[in-house]
């Protein structure tokens, strides 16, 4: 298998444990901060105010690459609402699009956090140590390289902004909606490609290993926030288990 298709399932893999991990805080995010105040609309504040950072990433995203693409934008929205589909953090209005610059619209919060994860990888985790010891196959060296990431200045700061952008930036069923279309096109050329595959030219070996590289990189990254996720969750779940033992005990 070439390196960049495994970098692909990599990140796939990644990308789709991070939908999961964002699910779940959903629920018990929620669920503690309902716990915790008794207060449907405290519960959705508080919601909204832990990924605070996240959604700010997210309705911007969505309202810079609108106006980037030549659409009109109205209103942009920072507030928690109670939707039939689930909790709303925020909104922007944005033009009636063809289905090409819509599916950019709804995925310009999902380029916009990855940018952020690399960055804050790469600056304040050493994302790069990690990558070269994962590379050796060292596995004293990562165990080092987390030790040092642990150890970073600031960490509790930058593991919150990895938090909440990594759990804001999943497009909503909103952002979804101009997807479908495209996704066929998309089929129907790669299946055009795969036929006419022998009279094509080929893809330079250079442009796999720089595929294969930039794909590593962003599949670090999710996995970078997926640690996070992992210590965030335990400590969200075990207060949980303690708030909810402790109101059912009164």
């Amino acid at each position: 298998m070439e390196p960049a298709w495994l970098g692909v399932l990599w990140l796939l893999v990644s990308l789709g444990l991070l939908i999961l991990a964002n699910r779940w805080f959903d629920r018990h995010l929620w669920n503690f901060s309902y716990l915790l105040s008794g207060d449907e609309a405290v519960a959705d504040f508080v919601h909204f105010a832990v990924l605070l950072p996240g959604v700010v990433l997210h309705e911007a995203s969505h309202w810079a690459s609108a106006r980037l693409l030549g659409l009109r934008v109205g209103r942009l929205e920072l507030w928690p609402k109670a939707e039939k589909d689930g909790l709303r953090l925020g909104s922007v209005q944005v033009q009636q699009a063809d289905p090409l610059r819509g599916s950019l619209v709804g995925v310009a919060p999902l380029v916009a956090g990855s940018v952020v994860l690399l960055l804050v990888g790469r600056h304040a985790f050493g994302l790069e140590t990690f990558l070269e010891a994962l590379a050796r196959g060292d596995v004293g060296a990562l165990w080092a390289a987390a030790r040092a990431a642990a150890g970073t200045r600031d960490v509790g700061l930058w593991a919150y902004l990895t938090f909440a952008v990594a759990n804001a930036m999943l497009p909503s069923p909103a952002d979804r909606q101009a997807w479908r279309p495209l996704l066929l096109y998309a089929a129907l050329l790669a299946g055009a490609y795969w036929l006419l595959g022998g009279r094509l030219p080929a893809v330079p070996a250079s442009a796999w290993e720089a595929l294969a590289g930039a794909l590593a990189h962003l599949a670090a990254a999710f996995n970078l926030a997926l640690a996070v996720d992992l210590a965030f969750g335990v400590l969200l779940f075990g207060a949980e288990v303690a708030l909810s033992s402790l109101t059912a005990s009164r």
